[in-house]
């Protein structure tokens, strides 16, 4: 059976409408993060996914807002203003980055 799982997730990967596939380790059932236009397409989704052979039973939770992450970062997409406030100091003087404490700080 794990085979079928990895082909399902697989298979899956591949719909446009699944943004994440999920599997974990163990006896759970694969997670699908999905997103459609509308309400009926979600519908229509979900009902072509329990025809695939390997899908014995579906359950869908609704979510209205997803959080974004940063995986779609990319570089040079900080502002101007963003990038100034990282810059060094005007002084010249290098950031103070991380540093040892001494035992003095560490009673402290």
């Amino acid at each position: 059976m794990p085979q079928d799982r990895e082909s399902l997730v697989e298979l899956i990967g591949r719909h446009p409408q699944a943004l994440s596939v999920e599997l974990v380790a163990g006896s759970c059932d694969p997670l699908l993060t999905v997103a459609t236009d509308t309400m009926e397409w979600m519908s229509a989704y979900v009902l072509a996914l329990g025809r695939v052979e390997s899908v014995t039973v579906t359950r869908t939770h609704r979510v209205q807002h997803l959080n974004h992450e940063g995986s779609r970062w990319r570089f040079n997409s900080l502002s101007h203003d963003q990038r100034r406030d990282l810059a060094e100091p005007e002084s010249g003087a290098p950031r103070r980055g991380p540093g040892v404490l001494t035992p003095e700080e560490r009673t402290a």
